[in-house]
């Protein structure tokens, strides 16, 4: 597994636990947050309100299925399962600020409602 692997997988972790902390310290200043017919959020002030509206969500469980990395980009998919029974998939694909000790600029989030589903 890659370090930027191990940091993504952290990453999403941070999220799912309402980690602020830990998000707020590995993303740039100017960080965008897109998620496609939803909310586009630009800044870490916004990212961080944005951050804390979701804390109520009542989500239960991450699962991430693939990451991906390539440079400085990289791309997540999985699902997430809430408390009240429904269930999301994800895509999230993520543009870092760079190379060394890299920061999340960027995040693009696909999401799709799902029933169960089996494999």
């Amino acid at each position: 597994m890659t370090e930027k692997e191990k940091f993504l997988r952290t990453f999403h972790r941070a999220f799912a636990e309402n980690d602020t902390g830990y998000i707020m310290d590995n993303i740039t200043q100017d960080i965008s947050w897109d998620i496609p017919g939803d909310r586009y959020v630009q800044g870490k002030e916004a990212f961080a309100s944005a951050l804390k509206e979701m804390k109520n969500e009542g989500k239960t469980k991450t699962e991430i299925e693939h990451v991906i990395t390539h440079g400085k980009t990289a791309a997540v998919n999985g699902t997430v399962l809430y408390e009240n029974g429904m269930s999301h998939a994800f895509c999230d694909i993520y543009v870092f600020s760079g190379f060394k000790d890299p920061k999340v600029k960027e995040i693009t989030s696909y999401v799709v409602r799902i029933n169960n589903r089996s494999r």
